[in-house]
């Protein structure tokens, strides 16, 4: 099931911090401006379960109709 939720302003900001304090300082977000965010991850700091989570898992929250685009590298 979708985390949907209310952002405060719906900007890539608070992405941004979600996706910081999930997988780190060397996380980023990109609004694409087509209702999708690139949120771009560092491999060194995934371990398998984390990797799972963005796998299989909904777990930033987002506005509906919002797409995750997820680059690890």
């Amino acid at each position: 099931m979708p985390n949907f939720e209310e952002l405060p302003n719906g900007h890539a900001t608070e992405y941004y911090r979600s996706g910081r304090f999930l997988f780190g300082e060397n996380s980023n977000a990109e609004d694409n401006y087509d209702m999708t965010v690139s949120i771009y991850i560092s491999a060194n700091t995934l371990n398998a379960f984390k990797r799972y989570a963005i796998e299989h898992l909904d777990i930033l929250p987002r506005q509906a109709g919002v797409n995750f685009h997820y680059v690890i590298g």
